[in-house]
């Protein structure tokens, strides 16, 4: 079997090897600015806002001194940015690594940003099998972490999780280190990069306590709490400021509860549902089974294995396999409960960190241990590496063509502004769409925007001059111009 194991590590590393090729090279492919997907957008966007000193929500348009009013928007970009969901910790990386090629094109910032990405997801995962698994089958593990629900997208397009899971592989070194504090700022950091972090964060604390009570003084829990705060602040600085009224400064605490509640809450009537536990249930069992098993029953197993693992590894002190299994369960639970809309990339988090139990277990615990890691490996790396493959070929992302329409769109607002004229000089633009960005795709006297709110024309037309959509929504009230796949809308002209 050790024979066996070795192949198979050999195997394994060049299935990594490939899987990691494919997602760079897929990285220069759909890299045009007018064809991303709204998810990526958002970070492009944080970059450019600094590095082209857009002031994209208008917020210093009054400023007529250019100076001040770049240091205003570089300012508040790297401390807030447009939202809160996720840390600026996470855009600033990006801002320092990829803004630089914002003086070759779009298509440099865009790659470049990818990769980091591929690269910090498949040195997190590294990092994790360092500090809890035997580095002699390497390869055999991270080839199951590549084989899991997730990994596609979070390989694809820059995201904050595979930041988040590297705050937290850093942190258990510091906890092994026993360099308690650090750990613990690490985890608030995770938490500020994005609030999935939390399931760490809180699990830290019960690590803490089962390893020395002492850190249950008061004196000594206020310290962890601050650092974990000062974490979170690193991650969010904008949050440095109180949650108390100074001068016309919003409630920013309150604006961060909101993303965060909000984007949990996108098209759900209630928060906990049994019924999102029973779906989800069914999904993964399918998933894992290629069909075979499409009701819950293989998920309940799987949950009351994954807390049978977190009941032993406490009892047996190993805390940090409890640490890293309970986050990874808890995790999972909460999506399970409360997470309506069955998208697999939430659980990419969950099941990082239940498999790194798993495996911990079987290779500590279980006789026949390379047995049972070889039938593992046959039950999940066979189906995950072959759904990989298979979103190689069936990436969805605006069609091609909107490459050589959107400028025809673009050319045809300047041209409306010339007959119409305009008291905005703002057009917005559906975000499911791909869209062109002043200074980036053209340049001109009027900015491109996303819609995010209202779904009316009057509401739209309201506080802009244009809205293009591919959409046909119009009303006797407005008129519009069909270019391409694009529809131009705007209010009549005066007779």
């Amino acid at each position: 079997m050790n024979k066996i194991l070795s192949y198979l590590n050999i195997l394994s590393f060049f299935g990594v090897v490939y899987l990691i090729i494919r997602f760079v090279q897929s990285s220069f492919f759909l890299n045009n600015y007018e064809l991303l997907f709204m998810d990526e957008r958002l970070i492009i966007n944080d970059i450019y806002n600094v590095w082209i000193l857009d002031d994209e929500f208008s917020r210093f348009s009054n400023i007529k001194d250019n100076l001040l009013k770049s240091a205003f928007i570089v300012l508040t970009e790297i401390s807030y940015g447009g939202d809160l969901r996720y840390g600026r910790i996470w855009s600033n990386i990006f801002i320092v690594l990829s803004g630089p090629f914002t003086f070759f094109n779009d298509q440099a910032v865009i790659t470049t940003s990818r990769i980091i990405t591929i690269f910090t997801y498949f040195i997190s995962i590294n990092l994790l099998i360092n500090e809890l698994l035997n580095k002699r089958y390497r390869w055999i593990y991270c080839l199951i972490f590549y084989s899991i629900p997730g990994v596609f997208y979070f390989n694809s397009i820059p995201k904050p999780d595979p930041f988040v899971i590297l705050f937290i592989a850093i942190a258990i070194i510091f906890f092994r280190k026993n360099e308690d504090k650090k750990a613990i700022f690490f985890l608030g950091l995770a938490t500020g990069t994005k609030v999935v972090g939390i399931f760490a964060l809180l699990f830290s604390f019960i690590y803490l306590f089962k390893k020395n009570k002492t850190y249950f003084r008061i004196n000594n829990l206020l310290r962890l709490f601050s650092y974990s705060f000062l974490g979170f602040i690193v991650a969010n600085p904008i949050l440095i400021i109180p949650p108390i009224n100074i001068g016309s400064l919003p409630n920013f605490y309150s604006i961060y509860y909101n993303w965060i509640n909000s984007q949990s809450l996108v098209a759900q009537s209630e928060r906990f549902s049994s019924d999102y536990f029973i779906t989800w249930g069914e999904t993964m069992s399918s998933y894992f089974t290629y069909g075979l098993i499409t009701n819950i029953s293989l998920t309940i197993v799987f949950i009351i294995f994954t807390l049978y693992l977190v009941l032993t590894f406490i009892k047996n002190k190993e805390y940090i396999p409890f640490f890293v299994t309970s986050t990874g369960l808890s995790h999972l639970l909460f999506i399970f409960s409360s997470v309506e809309r069955q998208w697999k990339v939430y659980l990419n988090y969950s099941y990082i960190f239940i498999f790194l139990g798993f495996i911990y277990f079987i290779s500590s615990r279980l006789d026949n241990s390379k047995k049972i890691l070889f039938l593992f490996y046959l039950l999940i790396v066979p189906l995950g590496f072959m759904r990989i493959l298979i979103e190689f070929s069936d990436t969805t992302s605006p069609p091609p063509e909107d490459l050589s329409q959107i400028p025809i769109v673009v050319e045809t607002i300047e041209e409306l502004y010339t007959l119409k004229g305009g008291e905005y000089n703002l057009v917005l633009w559906d975000p499911s769409n791909g869209m062109p960005r002043n200074g980036v795709t053209y340049n001109s006297f009027f900015n491109v925007r996303e819609k995010w709110d209202g779904s009316s024309l009057e509401n739209i037309l309201n506080k802009s001059d244009f809205y293009v959509s591919k959409e046909f929504m119009l009303t006797k009230d407005f008129e519009y111009y069909l270019v391409g796949d694009f529809y131009i809308y705007s209010k009549k002209s005066n007779p």
